[in-house]
């Protein structure tokens, strides 16, 4: 998982549920996970791993995936207002 300054956290899922995820930081605690979107990412190795990362200007999520047989670098909009992105059940 990752952050920039702990209001938004984004992580990785699992191999069961392949999704970038998106938690919010509240006065009750952490709210989520959210689905930002499905990575296809491999588990097997470190260097073909998800690793999703905050963009320096907190409006995107950068991360790895090896969906199309090598490992690439992928970005995805990061909205505003996560809560209206569908949940993880």
């Amino acid at each position: 998982s990752h952050s920039l300054d702990g209001r938004i956290i984004v992580g990785d899922g699992s191999e069961s549920q392949p999704y970038i995820l998106v938690w919010r930081l509240t006065d009750d605690g952490l709210a989520g996970p959210w689905k930002l979107c499905r990575h296809d990412g491999g588990w097997s190795e470190q260097r073909r791993h998800v690793h999703p990362r905050i963009g320096p200007d907190g409006r995107s999520v950068l991360f790895t995936s090896d969906q199309g047989g090598f490992p690439r670098i992928y970005q995805v909009e990061l909205p505003e207002d996560v809560e209206r992105l569908p949940r993880l059940e």
